[in-house]
């Protein structure tokens, strides 16, 4: 039987300052292994502007973010076009266009704000606006550095 971090198989804790119980990583196998057994399963979150349906919060707001708002991120490389959603892309681009050094990507906006204006909207209605104004932050960064190709093909596609 594996054993928890204090040698017990269901180890909780308080946080300090707070009533609230917390389980440790084995009960939450346990729980999971129970639904895996019972075949009770978690419903999933559905995209509303796609066909896609993701299991977890976070990747639902990842899903958003990769393919329902406009690339956040551009490669700081004179001359370089590439824009993308994910840091990870970044670095593959890097490694493969750029071998000779190793800089951060550029935030074009920040696209943890625009999600947070989505996850706090009190409707699905307002998607489409958190979209705009992302289009709106793109075209505001492209004229400020002069990347005009940005406001022909504001998503980066």
């Amino acid at each position: 039987m594996p054993l928890g971090q204090n040698n017990e198989v269901y180890s909780t804790y308080k946080k300090p300052g707070s009533n609230q119980v917390r389980y440790s990583y084995i009960s939450s196998c346990m729980r999971a292994l129970t639904r895996a057994v019972s075949g009770i399963k978690r419903p999933r979150l559905h995209c509303v502007l796609c066909d896609v349906s993701c299991a977890r919060p976070q990747q639902l707001y990842g899903h958003i973010q990769m393919f329902h708002l406009p690339y956040s991120l551009y490669c700081p490389y004179s001359g370089c076009h590439w824009r993308g959603a994910r840091e990870d892309q970044f670095q593959g681009h890097q490694k493969r266009y750029h071998q000779f050094g190793e800089l951060p990507a550029h935030r074009i906006y920040d696209v943890k704000m625009v999600l947070g204006w989505i996850k706090a909207a009190e409707s699905v209605d307002f998607i489409p606006i958190a979209q705009t104004w992302a289009i709106g932050l793109v075209q505001e960064k492209a004229t400020e550095l002069g990347r005009y190709q940005w406001l022909d093909d504001s998503w980066g596609c």
